[in-house]
């Protein structure tokens, strides 16, 4: 992947693990031809739902999440501060401190916010503000980005059958994970040295949250998922 083929993570943070809780873990992985489905779709959604986002927005929104498997809550907390475009970073601010910090982008991500953040029509709101805002030049919240995205679901057909777990944003993170980990069987590379550095970037403290992940690889991990279960037992 870019950032650690550039050897641009160069730390993995030592978080302070927060308690341990129970919840359901219910991944929806998109494949990557419902991906296009989604963006393909956008553009009649805003017209068709009066939405308080332009097409541009949400799209980029989306592929936000997508391409740095960051949490939709981030995403909607970044600034123009945030983004160093020279740099390729995004600076994460977090409500836990420790997970507070700065992660590479690839060229894809760079020129998506680039062109985000150049266009005319968010020029006129000002570069001090929140990076994704309404079509009003309020701050995107939640709620609105939720709404529109179970919307373009509809309009597009994708979802989960026979379970009341339908695909939400947050699991575009899941895709991320799951589409990096296939990517690196294509590439040879050892799930023992990328799933850390996949577990930094993605600001969890420990690898007990993939293991989910890694039982949604295809079957030819086997072998190595294996390895890996004998590292951490040691």
């Amino acid at each position: 992947m870019y950032w650690f083929a550039r050897r641009q993570l160069k730390h993995i943070p030592k978080a302070t693990q927060k308690p341990a809780t129970k919840t359901a873990f219910f991944p929806f992985v998109y494949s990557r031809s419902e991906i296009r489905r989604l963006l393909d779709a956008i553009p009649a959604c805003v017209r068709y739902r009066r939405c308080a986002m332009d097409a541009e927005t949400l799209r980029t929104i989306l592929l936000m999440v997508y391409g740095t498997g960051m949490r939709i809550g981030l995403v909607l907390g970044l600034s123009h501060s945030h983004v160093d475009l020279e740099r390729k970073t995004i600076h994460i601010q977090s409500e836990y401190p420790q997970l507070s910090r700065d992660i590479p982008i690839g060229s894809d991500v760079a020129r998506l916010l680039r062109r985000y953040m150049e266009d005319s029509r968010r020029a006129t709101f000002g570069s001090g503000r929140a990076l994704f805002l309404t079509v009003k030049g309020e701050p995107v919240r939640y709620a609105v980005v939720g709404h529109a995205f179970q919307q373009l679901r509809k309009l597009t057909g994708v979802s989960r059958l026979n379970s009341s777990y339908q695909p939400r944003i947050h699991d575009l993170r899941h895709s991320f994970a799951v589409h990096s980990i296939t990517n690196w069987r294509n590439q040879d590379l050892s799930l023992e040295k990328m799933l850390p550095m996949l577990a930094a970037y993605m600001g969890n403290v420990n690898l007990e949250g993939f293991e989910r992940y890694l039982e949604l690889a295809p079957s030819s991990f086997q072998t190595q998922i294996g390895k890996l279960e004998m590292s951490k037992s040691q």
